[in-house]
């Protein structure tokens, strides 16, 4: 039971880097579509 919930939550961690990691592509792709300096999309 313990190894489940461990296996379970080791598995939510990595979905949630998975998502993370999508979110900062989509924000690197905005900025390149409107030309933006690597530090302007984070204004």
């Amino acid at each position: 039971m313990l190894e489940e919930t461990i296996r379970r939550y080791q598995n939510r961690a990595i979905e949630e880097l998975i998502a993370f990691a999508r979110e900062m592509r989509e924000a690197d792709l905005r900025g390149e579509r409107l030309s933006l300096c690597e530090g302007e999309p984070a204004f």
